[in-house]
């Protein structure tokens, strides 16, 4: 990006020319990575934009071979930076082609800083709300750096708002109603299928109340936290459960309303779901990067964790499936990078993990999400993965979640 070096595609031998970032010692400064890093930034950015398909994504292994080769003529093209590099004098394009006896066709063969920052490095170099879609000078990184990285910083921040949420008022540290009544207190946005509390929201309005049975016969929410009087104020109970839900939706004891049972109306419990969850951090992303048209999510017309992938996914993710042999798999979660997104049978969850597995590709991993996960009995599964319903962060292989059916990425750019 100083513009001190040049990767030349060498179809000869890319293998032997293979540059690798060591990850070894903890985090590595942009500019000291090596060209596994730009095969990172074309898997980052080029499959985020919708009028691209059938994008294969690379193996980050730092050899410029013919499927990176295509991966750069393939963002040129997208992006509309091809015929800017062939015909703008001032970038350095032609004196390679030159040097290296390339025709303009062979635009995929040249990664140079224009390629990665244009003329001069800006951060509002974005083809959307800066300088770069009009002055054609954006790069692959800049693209990366001012839109997708401000993108997952924003989301990730908002999921761990919805994790570390702290009360200022003691009486606003809720009691788990799912869970034996001498547990302590807990911080953090309760787990609440069917609501789609913001943090705000569910800080202001939460109980610090538990009662013994699921809910009260006449519990229709405000709540007060004085004795837990119902209908004399204005708090809610945390934790409505997905069989609490189904009574609401549809209540099997009484054929005659159609309604279910109003008590377990989501509008009367405070929290979050796991889609209210992602759609929320994906939302506090769209914001941070002011003017990328994404689709996903549009409160109040919430989406569930599945047709998030499934409703115009083409328009909305990039999404690829989790495949059964676990040899692809180790391959695919090599891949996972932070911000991306799980799907697993009825569940969505965010991955957290900066980096995992450098030096084995053992594919560990942490993912945050809005879960319920509920153990009180005296076993060894339960020692290790005690209780939680709320948003958290767990490891991959927690027992609650099994196995992923596919992840993907939002889409950015139109």
């Amino acid at each position: 990006m100083s513009g001190k070096a040049v990767f030349v595609y060498d179809g000869s031998d890319a293998a032997g020319h293979a540059g690798e970032t060591d990850y070894g010692a903890g985090a590595v400064a942009d500019g000291d990575k090596m060209f596994d890093f730009v095969q990172e930034l074309l898997n980052q950015v080029v499959p985020r934009k919708r009028s691209v398909t059938g994008y294969t994504l690379l193996e980050e292994d730092g050899v410029y071979g013919d499927n990176t080769r295509d991966a750069v003529e393939r963002f040129r093209s997208s992006f509309s930076l091809d015929n800017k590099a062939l015909n703008d004098g001032r970038n350095s394009f032609r004196r390679l082609q030159r040097e290296y006896g390339l025709s303009d066709g062979d635009a995929g063969m040249i990664i140079d800083r224009e390629t990665l920052v244009g003329v001069e490095q800006r951060a509002t170099d974005d083809l959307v709300n800066g300088t770069g879609g009009s002055s054609g000078d954006t790069g692959l990184y800049e693209l990366y750096d001012n839109v997708v990285r401000k993108f997952i910083d924003a989301m990730i921040a908002r999921a761990v708002a919805y994790r570390d949420a702290t009360f200022s008022d003691a009486n606003r540290n809720w009691k788990p109603r799912t869970y034996p009544t001498d547990s302590a207190q807990t911080v953090g946005v309760s787990y609440c299928f069917g609501c789609k509390d913001t943090v705000e929201e569910f800080v202001s309005t939460v109980s610090d109340c538990q009662v013994a049975n699921p809910v009260p016969s006449n519990y229709r929410g405000n709540l007060k936290n004085e004795g837990c009087v119902v209908g004399d104020g204005e708090a809610d109970w945390p934790g409505l459960k997905e069989n609490e839900y189904d009574l609401w939706y549809n209540d099997p004891d009484d054929a005659n309303d159609p309604f279910g049972d109003e008590r377990y109306h989501p509008r009367y419990w405070a929290g979050i779901d796991c889609s209210g969850f992602v759609q929320w951090c994906v939302e506090a992303g769209r914001q941070a990067a002011d003017g990328m048209n994404i689709t996903i999510p549009s409160p109040p017309r919430w989406r569930s964790s599945q047709k998030i992938f499934t409703e115009n996914n083409s328009r909305n993710v990039y999404y690829l499936s989790y495949p059964s042999d676990s040899n692809d798999r180790k391959e695919l979660m090599k891949k996972f990078k932070r911000g991306d997104l799980l799907r697993y049978s009825s569940h969505i969850s965010i991955v957290y993990s900066e980096r995992y597995g450098e030096s084995d590709h053992n594919g560990d991993y942490d993912v945050i999400h809005a879960f319920s996960w509920e153990c009180s009995a005296n076993t060894q599964q339960c020692q290790t993965y005690p209780w939680l319903r709320k948003v958290g962060v767990t490891a991959n292989n927690h027992p609650g979640l099994g196995a992923p059916r596919g992840f993907g990425r939002i889409r950015l750019w139109q």
